[in-house]
């Protein structure tokens, strides 16, 4: 299996954009598969969410390129959401993640499986 980031971003319409508003917004999503055809697959799946589905994106209020954050991984107040209205096209990029993706379950963070299994904690 391999871990991919995927990167959407929303390029922003100038004259629909307030004052102070990013001209591209993201919000990344990591995957876990085993094909080329699966992450072809969560790309599309994702895209779908955004285009039909919730009709934009939600992204985070702090748009920091140098941190990943999983959309779904944080609380409503500190995320936005911007309809496709306001959007003049959206892509993506993907990027292989190199190295073991951290596992969450039931509030901690660990890598490895069964008796390799190693909790990560904070410094």
């Amino acid at each position: 299996m391999t871990d991919h980031l995927i990167r959407f971003f929303g390029h922003i319409i100038e004259i629909k954009r307030p004052d102070g508003f990013p001209r591209t917004v993201w919000y990344d999503k990591i995957v876990r598969v085993e094909k080329k055809e699966e992450l072809q697959f969560e790309i599309n799946k994702e895209a779908t969410m955004i285009i039909v589905k919730q009709r934009g994106m939600i992204v985070t209020k702090d748009q920091d390129p140098a941190h990943i954050r999983q959309a779904d991984d944080m609380s409503f107040e500190s995320r936005i959401f911007v309809p496709m209205e306001m959007m003049a096209y959206i892509d993506c990029e993907v990027k292989d993640i190199t190295g073991e993706t951290p596992n969450y379950e039931d509030g901690i963070a660990f890598v490895g499986s069964g008796i390799e299994r190693k909790e990560l904690k904070a410094n």
